[in-house]
């Protein structure tokens, strides 16, 4: 009899350990941080005479709940465009958002000035639910010199960049 009850004092401590663990890994952890972040970005070549999209959209995939992203642009300016009435809104250099809105990035600012430099670079940090930064990334846009912006692609940058078909096949599911 009193081995039993040892055996079950042991299983029920190890059950506990376990939970207890178990839900501190999982909360100390955001979504974003435990899987490979996704930056959908389109066109991968931008000019300022295309007219199916006011800059280069940056979106990032499925934010857990609670997390937040901020896009910081270092050169030009970061607005939101879309339904119903696609105005675009904002036109500034920083926007914070806690849903999966897309943010475009112009190379003109508010003020109609249009940016000639090189290297332009968007900041996207995502913060979890207590404001804790989990995942900082920069987004580089290189400029020609004659009208063409042009998203670079890295291999340390963990954001997946996509092309235009994939990037409307992301937006489907």
């Amino acid at each position: 009899m009193l081995m039993k009850r040892k055996i079950i004092f042991i299983c029920g401590i190890i059950t506990i350990l376990s939970l207890f663990l178990g839900g501190v890994l999982l909360n100390s952890h955001s979504y974003a941080a435990q899987k490979e972040v996704k930056l959908l970005v389109y066109p991968e070549k931008y000019a300022l005479t295309m007219s199916n999209t006011p800059g280069i959209q940056i979106y990032v995939n499925k934010l857990a709940h609670g997390e937040k992203v901020r896009y910081l642009a270092e050169k030009g300016a970061l607005s939101t465009w879309g339904p119903p009435d696609y105005k675009i809104l904002n036109n500034v250099s920083m926007i914070e958002l806690n849903n999966n809105t897309p943010v475009y990035w112009l190379p003109c600012r508010a003020d109609g000035e249009i940016s000639e430099e090189k290297k332009n670079r968007v900041i996207i940090t995502i913060f979890d639910h207590k404001g804790k930064q989990i995942v900082k990334k920069k987004l580089i846009i290189l400029y020609d010199g004659s009208m063409y912006y042009n998203v670079k692609l890295t291999d340390d940058i963990l954001f997946k960049i996509v092309r235009k078909e994939d990037f409307k096949q992301q937006l489907s599911k």
